[in-house]
């Protein structure tokens, strides 16, 4: 009997295994469709790290009829260093002495994903445009965006790994920081700015500057797997609210050194928003449900 059921068993996990690949098949052949796509920015250097990073990822159905050109220009030519890497690969790391750089890549995209790692840095203010072309049978990923307030004259957006201090008036560009998975900022009581950021293959940090960039303190969180946050200001300091491994954790800013506090509220995702002399926290939990919450 025992023998019999354990059969069943495992003929019914192999019907569902091939399910699932079928399922799979099906889905990538019907976003396999050749396309072309062009794509110019233009960007300034990071206020406050004077650098530009940027990541793409491109998923290729087959390497067959594939294209990539981009080209990176900047007007302050050998002031500016370029590490550019793609599929693991070193392709530039130094000056930019004529102020450009080109990859070519022509029928040689392998099948599967594809990473392009761009780095800009100088020691002075810069600019610079990009232009990238891209053919073939691919998809890439949207890029998704993320509002939030940052007390009430400013906001943030992050997009594409670019993350930016807006002016509410104005709609003019502050502050931004290159290369962010995610991250919050907060207007402090002085008027300095507390930024609580993840960047790629980095530990997420505080960076406290003043409205122009200028650091005046720069403190590591150290190895925690943090993979959200949130914050407000509190005091002369801030309360940052950060989830990870799935549970809402608090750190509290002080204005020199940081305190942090565990707590039992399952979390995948955190926003603040005061209103009314009111502190609410939105928390989306690993489970994806979402609801709101008064906290002091």
């Amino acid at each position: 009997m025992t023998s019999d059921f354990n059969a069943g068993k495992t003929a019914l996990d192999k019907v569902n295994e091939l399910e699932k690949r079928f399922a799979y098949s099906a889905a990538k052949s019907s976003a396999c469709v050749y396309s072309e796509t062009q794509r110019e920015i233009s960007l300034t250097s990071s206020e406050i790290e004077k650098n530009v990073i940027l990541n793409y990822e491109w998923d290729f159905f087959k390497k067959e009829a594939s294209l990539l050109n981009f080209v990176v220009t900047t007007p302050q030519k050998g002031a500016v260093n370029i590490k550019l890497d793609f599929n693991g690969t070193e392709i530039f790391n130094g000056a930019m002495i004529d102020g450009t750089a080109t990859l070519y890549r022509g029928g040689t995209m392998k099948q599967g994903k594809n990473t392009l790692n761009l780095t800009l840095t100088s020691s002075a203010a810069f600019s610079c445009a990009i232009k990238i072309s891209l053919k073939g049978y691919f998809t890439e990923n949207a890029a998704k965006d993320r509002l939030a307030l940052c007390g009430d004259e400013y906001f943030t957006h992050l997009s594409s790994g670019i993350f930016s201090l807006y002016d509410c008036r104005t709609k003019a560009r502050v502050i931004s920081l290159y290369g962010i998975k995610f991250g919050c900022a907060v207007q402090l009581a002085n008027g300095k700015f507390l930024f609580a950021v993840k960047k790629r293959g980095e530990n997420a940090k505080l960076i406290i500057t003043d409205l122009s960039g200028n650091i005046d303190k720069q403190i590591s969180l150290g190895d925690t797997p943090y993979t959200f946050f949130g914050g407000r200001p509190s005091g002369s300091g801030a309360v940052i609210y950060a989830a990870t491994q799935g549970r809402l954790k608090t750190l509290t800013f002080n204005g020199e050194t940081y305190a942090t506090e565990n707590t039992s509220v399952r979390c995948a995702k955190v926003e603040y928003c005061g209103a009314n002399g009111k502190n609410m926290l939105a928390v989306v939990n690993p489970l994806n449900y979402a609801f709101a919450y008064e906290v002091e």
